[in-house]
Order: C-alpha cells, then structure tokens, then sequence
C-alpha cells in the first residue's frame, strides 16, 4: 500500500488537499504479482479549529475502482 496526498494552505485556517493510493492484496491462493493494483483517489478541504493543537475539521470525496465515497473528517493521522 501506497498514499501520498499535498496540501494547500489557502488561508491560515482554510487547507485544500488532493490525494491518491494504491495497493494489493495476496494470500494462499494468489501471488502478490497475480493481483491487480487498485488504484484510490480524492479532494477534499479542512477548517483548522484548533491552531495550536493542530485540529483540523473537513470533508473528503474520494473515487475508487468500484465506488465512490464521501468522509467528514476531525482530527490528523499526521501532522
């Protein structure tokens, strides 16, 4: 597995964000090279609630090889 996302400081509160993943998956009946990537893609922005904390509030869309999916989120996984 593979992301990799950038951000955008529009305003010192306001962070616009693109982002793109790709992974595998393999087991007892298939190779890791007989598994196709799938390939995960998405925008979304953040509203810094909490500047010294770092905590930011938003919404995700997000587009995958079968569905697409729509996230609000709180918080980072990094900073």
């Amino acid at each position: 597995m593979l992301e990799i996302e950038g951000r955008y400081n529009v305003t010192p509160r306001w962070i616009a964000l693109a982002f793109i993943g790709a992974g595998r998956d393999w087991g007892r009946d298939a190779s890791f090279r007989d598994r196709p990537t799938v390939v995960s893609k998405g925008v979304g922005f953040r509203y810094v609630i909490a500047r010294r904390l770092g905590l930011a509030v938003g919404i995700d869309i997000a587009k995958g090889p079968e569905d697409n999916a729509f996230y609000i989120q709180m918080g980072n996984a990094w900073r």
